[in-house]
């Protein structure tokens, strides 16, 4: 299953030159947003024609990553018109709301398929967000290193360094298989799902505030599948309907969720979007082995709305990984 899937996954670590000022929480929305005005500048080939209306978006980078349309000529999903974008911005969880040169801002990126080619334009554009600044009082850093991390987590390989501004070349990406192996094995019917972030997920068109595991599989599925179908250029091989009734026999045993209120305004069209979402932990229980591949994937992708920007991390916290 997913073959081509591939994945890459990169921290970076921003030094202030100044005091940077960010939120407690939002941190992804703010380093999402900055990055992205800044790339569209560098970048986007024709700004007045930005968005839906733009016929260039095929070959401009900004439009690939940020508002990607399916090609010509797709068979599948081609009606959906609000894709995945390739590349998940993980915050820190910290609630620190200063950073200095003593406490510098560190944060995660996860690359997509296609979206891994575009790592240098990352590189760039932070380098310049640099000298623009960022949070509150545009407070200028510097782009001080970006790691290689490896299939746990762990630091692999130093990419780039500021003392000497050239990226190099890592081990690559690594494949859906290889994370599938390395992963400690299912060994019971009972799972623990522990929700880091502000989670939105919809069902029957309404936001679950609790959510049972088949509303979490049924987003998992839909959004592993436009990435693998959009970004690796494969589908998902499964009987989808059938997936998500089957699902909907392993039911909840214990949950400790709440609600965390989030909001964030949009620049580009002056917005206030809600981003409030659940968080904590659930453990279901029922027949599990069939599901484990995409709860796995799903640690590193996210799940639900606002993903791009860190919204939807969980990590399986069961005890009954071997």
């Amino acid at each position: 299953m997913l073959e081509c899937f591939r994945l890459a996954h990169f921290r970076f670590r921003l030094l202030p030159k100044e005091p940077l000022f960010l939120p407690s929480h939002n941190k992804g929305n703010t380093l999402r947003g900055a990055f992205g005005s800044v790339f569209k500048r560098l970048t986007c080939l024709d700004p007045s024609a930005c968005h839906l209306a733009c016929r260039l978006k095929s070959q401009c980078p900004y439009g690939q990553l940020f508002e990607p349309a399916p090609p010509e000529g797709a068979e599948r999903l081609s009606k959906n018109a609000d894709l995945p974008r390739p590349f998940v911005i993980r915050p820190p969880l910290e609630r620190a709301t200063r950073y200095d040169p003593d406490h510098p801002l560190s944060f995660d990126l996860v690359l997509i398929g296609k979206g891994i080619d575009f790592l240098p334009y990352f590189v760039v554009t932070f380098r310049e967000l640099g000298n623009i600044g960022i949070g509150s009082a545009q407070g200028k850093f510097l782009l001080d290193e970006i790691i290689a991390l490896d299939l746990s987590g762990h630091p692999a390989a130093v990419l780039y360094q500021e003392r000497d501004g050239r990226v190099q070349n890592h081990s690559g990406p690594y494949f859906f298989k290889d994370l599938l192996f390395s992963s400690s094995p299912l060994s019971a019917d009972r799972i623990t799902l522990h929700f880091k972030t502000p989670t939105v997920l919809k069902a029957d068109g309404r936001i679950v505030a609790r959510p049972q595991f088949h509303e979490i599989i049924r987003r998992l599925r839909d959004r592993i599948h436009a990435l693998a179908y959009f970004y690796c250029g494969e589908t998902l091989p499964i009987d989808h309907k059938g997936l998500g009734e089957r699902a909907e026999q392993v039911v909840c045993a214990d949950s400790d969720f709440r609600w965390e209120e989030r909001n964030r305004t949009s620049r580009k069209r002056n917005l206030s979007h809600e981003m409030s979402g659940f968080v904590g932990t659930g453990t279901y229980e029922g027949n599990l082995e069939e599901f484990w591949p995409l709860l796995v994937l799903g640690e590193h992708l996210h799940v639900g709305k606002y993903a791009v920007w860190g919204n939807g991390w969980y990590e399986i916290v069961s005890e009954e990984r071997r």
